[in-house]
């Protein structure tokens, strides 16, 4: 009786996975993106102006390295709204003297925050009221742009009823397996929700590389509701706004925007807590199907070693698990090439075994835990 419900279980797990996978796969495969978007057309002498938003807090060096990369841009009307959060490594200053010399680079400096509205929220509001655009791009300040046209991608997408715009956003490439996890962790997260909005389901966006309007912005009143929470201006800012009708995406080669990774292990340790903590806050649909994504993994590896030393129910388990690796290596390898972000395939065993103890451990932390920072 136990082998039976433990059989019923692995192969339901299986079936989800297999499904889910195939499903959202095909989606992204299916895809093209229409390259023409990354460059003006040639009757239109001036595109609709645009404002990237950048919130930053002790960011003095990276927007150091990032802020030319964005002067650059070849976009013929655009303005940078810096928000500066209450820094104390002489960010302000800097961003004052590049204030005069760059007659589009805007500075908001926030020198006290409100107690009932979060830091991060409250710094973006500020810089989206400061915008004097309709069109908003957003990044952050330890972000680079993978090239000049990345704006004009991003841009050229919010047009008629499009009111978000979901970019990718990979991180830098280094050594060790923690690199090597966290961006197989975010080409996974990556594939799920651009595949979702292919599918006319938009669940969630990265501040990193994301655009909406202002007016929607305002209409939807910002952040109202959330405003008190860490983390969510991005992710649950679309969950609760975006649908297949009014978003689209952008994964060309060229609008990518590259973050640098967090370097050690408890660093990585507190910032997916504090982004997989706001995944309570989704949709009741969207919080049923992630969160039987996660239980299904979770199942198939306890149920495996379970299986795997039963002599009638050996091959259920080695068949099975088989079919799910092989499927996964399609997906990942697939998703890979359209996100332009390859990862380590031969690492997929691994990286699989390790998913479900960081879904274990910071998955059930994320849900208990009330109090987290942004900064």
């Amino acid at each position: 009786m136990f082998l039976t419900i433990v059989l019923i279980l692995f192969l339901t797990a299986l079936g989800y996975q297999l499904g889910l996978y195939l499903y959202l796969g095909l989606k992204l495969i299916a895809y093209q993106e229409p390259s023409e978007n990354l460059y003006i057309p040639k009757n239109q002498v001036m595109p609709p102006p645009v404002s990237v938003i950048i919130c930053a807090h002790n960011e003095k060096e990276n927007l150091q390295a990032l802020l030319p990369m964005l002067y650059s841009q070849l976009y013929k009307n655009f303005q940078i709204v810096i928000v500066d959060d209450a820094s104390s490594d002489g960010t302000i200053d800097f961003l004052r003297e590049e204030e005069k010399n760059h007659p589009n680079l805007k500075v908001v400096w926030i020198k006290y925050r409100p107690k009932h509205v979060q830091s991060k929220k409250f710094a973006l509001t500020m810089g989206i009221k400061a915008a004097q655009h309709e069109k908003l791009v957003l990044t952050d300040a330890d972000c680079r742009p993978d090239s000049d046209y990345w704006l004009t991608g991003m841009a050229s997408k919010l047009e008629n009823e499009v009111e978000f715009v979901l970019g990718y956003s990979p991180y830098q490439m280094d050594k060790g397996l923690l690199n090597h996890f966290i961006r197989f962790e975010t080409l996974h997260t990556g594939f799920l929700y651009i595949s979702a909005a292919l599918a006319g389901h938009p669940y969630m966006g990265v501040g990193r590389n994301l655009a909406y309007r202002k007016s929607y912005f305002l209409k939807k009143k910002g952040f109202y509701r959330i405003h008190h929470l860490v983390g969510g201006d991005d992710d649950l800012f679309v969950n609760r706004h975006a649908c297949g009708s009014n978003t689209k995406v952008s994964i060309h080669k060229n609008t990518l925007m590259h973050s640098i990774p967090k370097k050690n292990w408890q660093a990585f340790y507190r910032q997916k807590v504090r982004h997989l903590g706001i995944g309570k806050y989704y949709k009741r649909k969207d919080k049923i199907w992630i969160g039987l994504l996660s239980i299904s993994s979770v199942l198939l590896w306890i149920c495996f070693p379970v299986l795997l030393f039963h002599e009638n129910e050996r091959y259920y388990a080695i068949i099975g698990f088989l079919l799910r690796w092989g499927l996964l290596f399609a997906v990942f390898i697939s998703a890979g090439k359209k996100l332009n972000d390859p990862i380590n395939w031969v690492l997929l065993p691994i990286f699989d075994v390790l998913y479900v103890i960081y879904y274990m451990i910071i998955g059930t932390k994320a849900l208990s835990t009330k109090n987290t920072r942004w900064i």
